[in-house]
């Protein structure tokens, strides 16, 4: 049995390709915030030198790519017109 309000089963507009795109921004930055997480969680925990250097390499990698994402992706997006 659906439970759904009737109400929610009118048709949704279809997505632009400024709002799909936008989204896959804040999901890919979303991801990002996790490998930092991690990373921040495992530099905590591991004495190795070696391997710090590999996971701070990785953080640094994920927070360049979010910046990226942010600043690059975000202009482009709201200098779009709608179509």
């Amino acid at each position: 049995m659906n439970s759904q309000p009737v109400g929610d089963l009118r048709p949704h507009p279809t997505p632009t390709p400024r709002a799909i795109r936008c989204s896959l921004a804040h999901d890919l930055n979303s991801k990002l915030t996790v490998i930092f997480g991690c990373c921040a969680l495992l530099l905590d925990r591991v004495t190795d030198e070696r391997l710090k250097a590999d996971i701070q390499a990785i953080s640094d990698a994920a927070h360049g790519m979010a910046k990226d994402i942010s600043q690059r992706e975000c202009a482009v997006l709201w200098m779009t017109p709608n179509k």
